[in-house]
C-alpha cells in the first residue's frame, strides 16, 4: 500500500513518540509527514497545507486531541480530513464523545505497526466518500469500541 502523494500530519507533545509516529507512518506509504507538537501548532500546519489524515495523540498539555478534533471538524476547510486519535485510556464515556465529534478511528497505545497501517487504510477509503453521507460509516467504529472494551 503506497499513498506517495499523501500528506499526514502526526500530532503528539512528547518528542519521541511523534518521531516513532512518523517513522510509522512512512513504513505504511506515506511521504510526507508533519509532525506537531502541540494542537495550537497543529491548527496552523492545518491552515497552510492540505493533508489526507491526522493523528493525534488524545492526551496533550495545551490542547488535547479531543479539542484539536472539534476546532478540525469545526472548520469547514479541515472538516472531511479523517482523523485518528491515540489513547492509552480504555474508559468508554470518553470515546464516545469523540465520535460523537467525528474521530475516524482510534488507536490504542501501545499499538503496532500493522494496527496503524488498517487504520490508515480505513481512513483513505472513507475519505474517497468526501461528500457523500458518511454518517452511517461510522457505525463500524462504534462496533469496534464495543468489541475492544469487552471482548467476547
Amino acid at each position: 500500500m503506497s499513498y506517495w502523494n499523501r500528506y499526514a500530519l502526526a500530532v503528539d507533545d512528547d518528542p519521541q513518540c511523534v518521531n516513532t509516529l512518523r517513522l510509522m507512518l512512512r513504513f505504511c506509504g506515506f511521504h510526507h509527514i508533519v509532525a506537531a507538537e502541540d494542537g495550537f501548532v497543529a491548527l496552523e500546519y492545518l491552515k497552510e497545507w492540505r493533508f489526507d489524515l491526522v493523528v493525534s495523540d488524545w492526551n496533550m498539555g495545551t490542547m488535547d486531541g479531543v479539542e484539536l478534533l472539534m476546532r478540525v471538524r469545526r472548520d469547514p476547510t479541515t472538516a472531511n480530513v479523517p482523523f485518528i486519535l491515540v489513547t492509552a485510556s480504555l474508559t468508554e464515556p470518553p470515546w464516545r464523545g469523540a465520535i460523537e465529534h467525528g474521530a475516524t478511528e482510534f488507536l490504542l497505545k501501545p499499538f503496532t505497526l500493522g494496527a496503524l497501517r488498517s487504520a490508515c487504510q480505513l481512513c483513505l477509503e472513507l475519505k474517497e466518500f468526501e461528500g457523500a453521507n458518511v454518517t452511517p460509516l461510522r457505525a463500524p467504529l462504534k462496533d469496534r469500541l464495543r468489541r475492544r472494551l469487552y471482548p467476547v
